[in-house]
Parts: C-alpha cells; sequence; structure tokens
C-alpha cells in the first residue's frame, strides 16, 4: 500500500494582510502625499501672515512650526517606507501568509 502526501495552499480570511497589496500601498502613499499638500499649503500661509506683520527687525517665527512639521512628516515616510517595504517582502516569500495544509 502506497501513501501519497498532498500539499495544498489555503489562502486565509481577508485581513489587512492579504487584501489587494496595489491598492494598501496606494492608500499609504496618497497619505504621505495629502500630508505634504497640507504642510506646503499651510506653512506657505504662515509664510506670507509672517512676512506681512514681521515689521522691520522682526524674526522669522514661521520656521518653527516648517521644521516641526517636516520633522513629522519624514517620520510619516519613513513609518509608511518601512510598511510598504515589509508587506513586499511578506508577499514574495515562497509560502508567505499561506497555510501549508497535508
Amino acid at each position: 500500500m502506497s501513501m501519497t502526501t498532498e500539499t495544498r495552499f489555503v489562502k486565509p480570511r481577508s485581513s489587512p494582510f492579504t487584501s489587494d497589496v496595489p491598492a494598501w500601498r496606494t492608500r499609504l502613499i496618497g497619505s504621505v502625499m495629502i500630508h505634504l499638500a497640507t504642510l506646503v499649503f499651510f506653512n506657505a500661509l504662515l509664510f506670507v501672515v509672517n512676512w506681512m506683520t514681521r515689521g522691520d527687525d522682526g524674526t522669522w517665527w514661521a520656521l518653527l512650526p516648517l521644521e516641526m512639521w517636516a520633522g513629522v512628516w519624514t517620520l510619516h515616510v519613513v513609518a509608511v517606507g518601512f510598511l510598504v517595504s515589509g508587506r513586499r517582502a511578506r508577499r514574495q516569500s515562497p509560502v508567505g501568509p499561506f497555510k501549508v495544509l497535508g
């Protein structure tokens, strides 16, 4: 009597790690771009207000919010980069998020 072993790959239920990858990446990258557009718009507005109200010997106080906001945006870019690259590594593994049943 010969025994054969079959290995089947079964896709698990939908989760953030098994859903549509391009849509997931697009939403993350889109959030970074929205964050950047907001940063540019509001800091340009702050610079205009600062320029109009600073006087002859005034300081450029609008640099402080720009520096802080740019730092937060940089952290956002790094976090999204880690998420997207980690997602790609999981998807390229030979077994990935699939269970081996046999």
